[in-house]
């Protein structure tokens, strides 16, 4: 199963934030299992990196982020991506609407957030942390 993890999911887990960081740490370690591969995007990696600055300092948060980025693929974010988010009116959060597409263009299966009502528009499936591993395991 493709999941693509926005920078919600990456910030709990970076910063053990309550009561979400069992859920989205427990998402995050579905990387490492051979029936799941775990997708973000790099403006979703700059979100959890500017959150885990302010509390934990650049250098400790530049290895958690090179950690995280060794087990997740990295999906980048081309110009058409971008003109899609700006082009879809049904749109109205910029950074949902970009890591949407992100998702879209990795192919996943679901989109795991902790905000799930920020992807109102979305066309695949969007559930938080708790929901998928309820529905999953």
């Amino acid at each position: 199963m493709k999941i693509f993890v926005d920078g919600h999911i990456l910030t709990s887990t970076l910063l053990k934030e309550y009561p979400h960081f069992p859920y989205a740490s427990r998402i995050l370690s579905l990387a490492g299992t051979p029936q799941h591969q775990l997708f973000t995007s790099p403006l979703s990696l700059v979100a959890a990196c500017r959150a885990s600055e302010e509390k934990c300092g650049a250098m400790k948060t530049k290895s958690k982020i090179a950690a995280l980025a060794s087990r997740i693929s990295v999906v980048p974010i081309p110009v058409e991506s971008v003109m899609l988010c700006i082009q879809n009116k049904d749109i109205a959060n910029f950074e949902a609407g970009i890591e949407y597409y992100s998702a879209l263009q990795a192919g996943v299966d679901c989109i795991v957030t902790n905000e799930e009502r920020r992807y109102y528009f979305a066309g695949i499936p969007v559930k938080s942390p708790e929901r998928f591993l309820l529905d999953y395991f």
